[in-house]
């Protein structure tokens, strides 16, 4: 597995009550997020990494949409 930097998009919401009128007033833009993590399978469609392993097991798991990357650079 190679080690690689990722900057992506994700998207937020927040879970509270508005008004109708008011819920379209505080809209942002997708958060830019940057991942550092071990390339555990790139397909088609997505990026799996995987931020700790081991000769034998992974853990913590990560599926980035392609749509979402904004760059993939091998470390």
């Amino acid at each position: 597995m190679k080690k690689v930097y990722i900057e992506w998009y994700d998207a937020h919401s927040r879970n509270e009550w508005y008004f109708k009128e008011d819920a379209l007033t505080d809209l942002k833009p997708p958060m830019l997020c940057k991942t550092i993590g071990w390339l555990f399978k790139e397909t088609k469609k997505c990026v799996v990494i995987c931020h700790t392993k081991s000769p034998t097991m992974v853990t913590g798991l990560m599926h980035i949409p392609k749509i979402s990357i904004k760059i993939l650079e091998k470390l």
